[in-house]
């Protein structure tokens, strides 16, 4: 019988796989955009607020879809995209 502790371990991972982080190259190839555009537009407050883990900054996908699909909307604007959990 499996640990309360290894149960809970195992579907915090099942949960952490579930979301794709894509990198400001991925952001790039996916915008077709430079790397350096990407970080202009973040700047600019121009696209949604990356996740920054240790020295990485990641985008989640799914909120990178659905900032496509609204037409990218500016994250300075009080849209849904505004600090998006």
């Amino acid at each position: 019988m499996k640990s309360r502790s290894s149960i809970e371990t195992i579907s915090a991972s099942s949960a952490a796989s579930s979301v794709s982080l894509i990198s400001a190259d991925e952001l790039a190839t996916i915008l077709s955009v430079s790397k350096r555009t990407i970080w202009r537009l973040l700047s600019g407050k121009r696209l949604p607020e990356p996740l920054r883990i240790g020295g990485s900054v990641r985008w989640r996908r799914e909120q990178i879809d659905r900032w496509i699909e609204q037409g990218c909307p500016s994250a300075a604007s009080s849209g849904p995209y505004h600090n998006l959990p």
